[in-house]
């Protein structure tokens, strides 16, 4: 560990890690989305960065204690990799964190596969991520410490290491995925766990204020001898009082903007173009997902076969872009969606298509920022439909990557960011199939005019709430 990464006084706890070694010279970097934002405030400000190691090579080159200094061409801060073992793992991450909570937060409780060894699971490594994370602390030596834990992976980490300091440690959680209805998290038996290990916080933060009231009013039914100040945000639990803040995550607007201006950018989508048989005049619709069953994606699909059915104008003159990253594919639920979205792929392309035009092309592989911005960049309409979510990247980014042209965004109402920008979007409910395919044409035919006015709005909200006003509202209480 360097002087920088003890002198920073900031622990950051999540998942996923920044940086992957497949070899000790072969180093997958963050490309996008929140990881790469973290990563850019750690490299500024230094400190410690605690996750899960999984790459072929990654304790090649730790330290005995799972130390490694990142970025490796500059050194800036230290990430401390755990080892975990698959058994624990595959229970903590595929089981509990995926099929009970992710479910659970985002109300497909149809969805919900709980195992009690699953949750013993998910309580020994959070026990573990504990453990590293006062392994961390105890190297500080800044006068002021934080300890940063992000998201539903890591809920009972705050009580346990509550439970072995002496409160001179600064605790602070961010929930990024939706908080549901109280009446719907109290059905998990462990409900009152996870609150309380929650409430081990000195705050929480949640992405809208409907969350943060959701969350207070879980307390309120879950822990009866909390007092719940749902004015304040306040929640007097165990003798501590813990600030529940709202602070919407944003992005490097800058930097999105400036991605799909280059050349990288310009040259990606020149070869998509030819090797797809893009006209210049085709309208495009593009959108941007995990493969995941929250995203809304045979929604989208439906309403796409439904805008065709109803206008046979669009018959070659617009296609639906679907960039596509599979996700969490050891589940079979996500496996059997994701066949799903493929066979409707199929379908509509088999139903619609010619031997010069396909309505959708799906889009896998690995892309760099530049190119997920030239897609962006280059389209009339991005569409946007969780059926739940938490906040929601793309449809930042989307506006971001156009902020010196105009598109137009069609948003779920049900994403956690149309509390910011749904007024100027062209919002759906992505369960209403004709109506979700007439605001698609809606947003294609408005006019320019409409549409230029629309986005400067919404850009104007992106880029007051962009990363940078987050990380303030988020590290600045602490830094002062």
């Amino acid at each position: 560990m360097t002087e920088n990464d003890t002198d920073a006084g900031l622990v950051v706890l999540t998942n996923r890690e920044p940086y992957v070694h497949d070899a000790p010279n072969d180093v997958t970097k963050p490309v996008g989305g929140l990881t790469a934002a973290m990563d850019d405030v750690m490299r500024e400000v230094g400190g410690t960065w605690v996750a899960h190691g999984h790459g072929r090579a990654d304790f090649d080159v730790t330290d005995s204690d799972g130390y490694v200094t990142v970025p490796p061409e500059a050194g800036q801060y230290s990430l401390k990799r755990l080892d975990i073992p698959d058994h624990p793992y595959e229970g903590y991450y595929y089981g509990y964190s995926n099929q009970v909570l992710w479910p659970l937060c985002h109300e497909h409780v149809d969805r919900i596969r709980a195992s009690p060894d699953d949750w013993t699971a998910y309580t020994a490594v959070n026990e573990q991520f504990a453990s590293a994370a006062l392994d961390a602390l105890t190297r500080q030596t800044a006068e002021s410490t934080l300890l940063w834990v992000h998201d539903y992976h890591l809920a009972l980490v705050p009580e346990l290491v509550r439970r072995q300091t002496d409160g001179d440690v600064t605790i602070q959680h961010f929930w990024h995925i939706p908080w549901p209805p109280a009446q719907l998290f109290d059905r998990s038996p462990h409900a009152a766990a996870l609150l309380t290990g929650l409430l081990g916080n000195d705050r929480i933060g949640f992405h809208t204020r409907g969350y943060a009231q959701e969350f207070l009013a879980t307390v309120e039914r879950t822990l009866p001898d909390a007092e719940v100040d749902t004015d304040a945000l306040h929640v007097t639990h165990d003798g501590r009082t813990v600030e529940v803040y709202v602070a919407p995550v944003g992005i490097d607007t800058q930097t999105v903007g400036e991605l799909a201006e280059s050349p990288e950018a310009e040259r990606f989508w020149r070869d998509l173009s030819e090797r797809e048989g893009i006209a210049p005049d085709e309208r495009i619709a593009v959108s941007v997902d995990r493969l995941d069953y929250t995203k809304g994606i045979l929604q989208r699909l439906d309403a796409v076969e439904h805008l065709l059915e109803r206008d046979d104008s669009l018959r070659g003159s617009f296609r639906l872009l679907q960039k596509g990253s599979p996700t969490r594919e050891q589940i079979p639920e996500y496996e059997r969606y994701q066949q799903d979205i493929f066979e409707k792929i199929r379908h509509l392309n088999d139903r619609f298509g010619t031997e010069e035009w396909q309505p959708v092309v799906y889009l896998d592989g690995r892309y760099t920022r530049a190119e997920i911005t030239s897609l962006y960049r280059n389209a009339d309409v991005c569409i946007v439909s969780p059926l739940a979510d938490g906040y929601n990247l793309v449809a930042q980014e989307y506006v971001a990557a156009n902020q010196s042209a105009s598109g137009a965004l069609v948003l779920s109402k049900f994403a956690g960011v149309h509390t910011l920008i749904g007024d100027d979007a062209f919002t759906i409910n992505p369960h209403d199939t004709a109506g979700f395919a007439a605001q698609i044409e809606a947003a294609l035919d408005a006019p320019k005019t409409e549409r230029a006015e629309r986005f400067q709005r919404m850009y104007e909200q992106v880029a007051a709430t962009d990363i940078g006003a987050w990380m303030e509202h988020s590290l600045g209480q602490w830094s002062r």
